[in-house]
């Protein structure tokens, strides 16, 4: 997959800002996809959106790629290796957004809140 550099970073910035937003609210759902434990898809009625680890780890880099209905990739962007602090501000929200995505995915806050219910501390 090679990385593309033809958009635009604002409406780019823009779109994964409502994307964490919409995952925070639970307006969209993501699904975990492929072969490792670390890729998340979430689809629209005419595309979709793919966001995971490239070294299967959940740290940097990330990769966010947007497909169209046909499954062929119509952007790409890959996050560098190093820190979140070290990241342009546009890496960074992808890192945020594959948080998000995961915690959905696994239902981390569910299972948050019944450990903290067993504990009595709910």
């Amino acid at each position: 997959m090679t990385e593309n550099t033809d958009y635009s970073e604002p409406k780019m910035a823009k779109f994964v800002d409502a994307l964490i937003r919409a995952t925070a609210n639970e307006r969209v759902n993501w699904n975990q996809v492929g072969t490792g434990p670390d890729s998340f898809q979430v689809s629209f009625p005419r595309n979709s959106a793919m966001v995971w680890s490239i070294d299967d780890d959940g740290q940097h880099p990330f990769r966010l790629a947007l497909f169209d209905a046909n499954g062929q990739t119509l952007e790409s962007i890959e996050t560098y290796r190093n820190s979140a602090e070290d990241q342009p501000p546009l890496f960074a929200k992808i890192g945020e957004l594959y948080a998000a995505a995961r915690k959905q995915v696994r239902n981390i806050d569910a299972i948050l809140d019944g450990i903290l219910e067993d504990l009595g501390d709910s």
